[in-house]
């Protein structure tokens, strides 16, 4: 199957992917059934890394393999396969639970967090923690089971992006101190003037994931201009400030860079605000891969 190139250049990696998805299904002799990543982008779920395999089920009792691009895995039989968009793929608690055994936790994370909360955009509900435990009770391996069960339980349907899971998870691994998650900023009159997405009240630190894409697209720009938008967004975070708390403030690449190590721009802008991490808990004390 082709794509004209210019038209496939302008894609993001994140939308290139269901495009392969697809011209593999469409080219497969077989329904397959889709899972790990494949599944996750197919039901719009978190999924990382600029290049991924199609990822299906072994079917026929044939043995698990990889090739063309396409890795084939066994049927754990965790939860009633579903079809979804014309497709078959593990129902979203199963992909989120492949995902919490097989994936860093970070990434992991990002993917629990988003299940936990209603997915309006494709019209699909939350899945409570105790459904997803329900899960990761038959994957039969103890160690699995701790692993999936630590993404779960730290898992928060508070977190509003990607972005924002990905970097509470770091925070996590490197020992920073939990902050409270989508806290209210109010004046000395007692009036709402912005939500944070991070706050930490013991260093009086309010911490913001900027999401630079929602300065560029139509969905997060809601009818305002670019510059408007900016404009609208200095305004809240100089009257946060205002109130006498501190700020850190960081991007996508400051907790993913490729060639760099994990989250370090995350970790100097934290504590360049007056946040320090438990010194007999650190980065280098967690093995932190994508």
């Amino acid at each position: 199957m082709y794509i004209p190139a210019e038209e496939w250049i302008a894609l993001e990696w994140w939308e290139q992917y269901p495009l392969r998805i697809e011209a593999f299904s469409r080219n497969s002799a077989n329904i397959r059934v889709f899972a790990l990543q494949s599944a996750a982008a197919l039901w719009g779920i978190p999924f990382f890394g600029t290049y991924n395999d199609i990822h299906v089920l072994v079917i026929d009792g044939a043995h698990p393999r990889r090739r063309g691009g396409v890795r084939s895995h066994p049927d754990l039989g965790l939860d009633a396969l579903q079809s979804h968009d014309g497709y078959r793929l593990t129902s979203r608690a199963q992909t989120v639970v492949d995902l919490a055994v097989s994936a860093p936790f970070e990434q992991s994370v990002a993917a629990a967090d988003h299940v936990l909360r209603p997915d309006k955009q494709h019209g699909l509900p939350a899945i409570p923690k105790s459904a997803l435990l329900a899960v990761a009770d038959r994957l039969g391996s103890k160690a699995k089971f701790e692993r999936a069960r630590r993404v779960i339980q730290f898992a928060d349907p508070r977190s509003a992006s990607p972005g924002e899971s990905v970097s509470r998870a770091y925070m996590y691994l490197m020992g920073f101190p939990q902050p409270v998650l989508q806290y209210r900023v109010v004046d000395s009159d007692g009036r709402v003037i912005g939500r944070s997405d991070f706050y930490w009240e013991d260093g009086r630190v309010l911490g913001e994931y900027d999401g630079t894409v929602k300065y560029s697209r139509n969905k997060y720009l809601k009818g305002k201009l670019p510059q408007d938008a900016l404009e609208a967004e200095k305004n809240r975070e100089d009257a946060m400030r205002a109130t006498g708390r501190g700020m850190a403030r960081w991007l996508w690449t400051d907790i993913w860079q490729s060639g760099a190590e994990p989250a370090m721009g995350l970790a100097r802008k934290l504590r360049k605000a007056g946040l320090t991490p438990d010194p007999h808990r650190n980065i280098w004390d967690v093995t932190l891969t994508r």
